[in-house]
């Protein structure tokens, strides 16, 4: 089954199921999407500024010991990428953007819910959130304690409740298609690949300016983030792209205001000619950890699709695979092995008893797949990307100097519950609730869309 041509652009070439979909559309309103964080301890946080009208901080400070320093809270966002909630937040506090900590990225179009650290704060820095009208806007605080710093990871995973609606086809047949599909996925996989959102979801440009930053192309990785034009994009804003893209480095053009991080490089291509300091203005350092991994996400994506068009099995491993054993909470743990003749028995064994997972590596300069069962197709895919694994080791900023990782190639929902909502008098009324949990790193957009098989635009 064809995929759209934005997932192949990031990498996406395959689905697990081959039933036709759905389609349909998600976000329709941006309570149709909630993403609830699930702690470290496995407590689902729950949203609880969906209940209030209009939503507002409830922060309880009068219990708070004065002299601490080290906070955790609950941040829940509307329509907010988590940077920029982060960014905010620092400047309205004033204390520095480093200050505060959280455990995972959250999709931007949604209502989400996760916890969050600030450090370096004294109470009383926190009184101006009390004040309904403050410029804050879409980012709601509440329950806070003393605690200690958050790290990238501190979590288990994510609870999604979500509704699709405008669907393609008539009702009865959504719902028999779905539940066929559901019984696919409950007794096979999904392909754990990196979904769009890692990407950007109307513009998928994230990986091809990490490839840049891999180079220490700064003025490539400028150009390629401001002046790419995608059809999905306002038209508007595809002929600002264009026009800069031709008249580049002149720069004479204004986005509106939500375009901030264009205006930023519009602004200081007039006031600098190194291309580095330019982009080091324009973006926290962050965001380049964020292009270079999506990058590495974006090979990974190939490396998984790869498998999939040869026919390696999914959920048993062969020899140089590798495997995961997996925790209480059934992630995977450090404890990765690679599938020797004299392991393979066992290691399959722990994959059918549910105590393992099949890992595939994350690029990096340490990688090393003459064993690997896709090593030509590994090949492949550097070949065609013009890469050298050292170029994960070139950048001086240790920071950007990127070892092999591994991830699994597959996921399954925990507690997945679909209900049908046939409104008969006005079909375009009708709707479907999914609810379901995903262990950390998984994209519940890639079990969706097995399910809607879609225009990339619509989840």
């Amino acid at each position: 089954m064809d995929v759209h041509p934005i997932e192949k652009e990031i990498g996406i070439e395959a689905y697990s199921t081959q039933i036709p979909g759905i389609g349909g559309k998600l976000r329709t309103i941006l309570e149709d999407f909630i993403v609830e964080e699930i702690s470290s301890s496995g407590n689902v946080i729950e949203c609880l500024t969906l209940n209030q009208s209009p939503p507002k901080h409830d922060l309880n400070l009068k219990n708070l010991p004065p002299a601490c320093s080290n906070y955790n809270l609950i941040l829940e966002k509307y329509n907010i990428e988590t940077f920029i909630a982060i960014q905010q937040l620092a400047s309205f506090l004033k204390i520095p953007y480093t200050n505060i900590g959280f455990a995972g990225l959250k999709d931007k179009r949604a209502i989400t819910v996760q916890q969050i650290s600030i450090s370096g704060i004294r109470t009383a820095q926190f009184l101006p959130l009390q004040n309904e009208e403050m410029p804050l806007k879409g980012i709601y605080l509440n329950r806070i304690k003393p605690g200690k710093h958050l790290k990238l990871g501190n979590l288990t995973g994510n609870h999604f409740i979500i509704v699709t609606r405008k669907f393609n086809i008539p009702f009865d047949q959504v719902q028999q298609k779905i539940e066929t599909i559901q019984q696919q996925i409950l007794s096979s996989y999904v392909p754990n690949y990196y979904g769009p959102q890692r990407f950007g979801a109307l513009r998928p440009i994230s990986h091809r300016v990490g490839q840049a930053l891999l180079y220490d192309d700064y003025e490539k990785a400028l150009k390629i983030y401001l002046t790419t034009a995608f059809p999905q994009e306002n038209g508007q804003i595809q002929e600002l792209r264009t026009y800069l893209r031709e008249s580049w480095p002149q720069a004479d053009a204004i986005f509106p205001r939500a375009y901030f991080y264009e205006n930023k490089i519009i602004q200081y291509l007039k006031q600098f000619e190194n291309f580095k300091i330019i982009f080091n203005k324009t973006f926290p350092f962050r965001y380049e950890l964020l292009f270079t991994h999506a990058y590495q996400s974006y090979l990974f994506n190939k490396l998984l699709s790869a498998r999939i068009k040869a026919h390696l099995p999914m959920n048993q491993v062969i020899e140089g695979d590798y495997i995961a054993l997996l925790d209480e909470q059934f992630l995977p743990t450090h404890a990765i092995y690679e599938v020797t003749p004299h392991n393979i028995k066992s290691l399959n064994n722990a994959l059918q008893k549910g105590k393992a997972v099949v890992m595939a590596p994350l690029f990096g300069f340490d990688l090393n797949y003459s064993r690997h069962p896709l090593a030509n197709e590994i090949e492949q895919i550097l070949h065609n990307e013009e890469l050298d694994l050292k170029q994960f080791k070139s950048s001086l900023n240790r920071k950007l100097q990127l070892k092999v990782n591994y991830r699994p190639i597959t996921f399954k929902p925990k507690a997945l519950n679909i209900k049908f909502f046939d409104s008969v008098d006005a079909p375009s009324n009708s709707m479907v609730h999914f609810n379901f949990s995903l262990n950390k790193g998984s994209y519940a957009t890639l079990l969706l869309r097995e399910f809607m098989k879609t225009n990339p635009i619509n989840y």
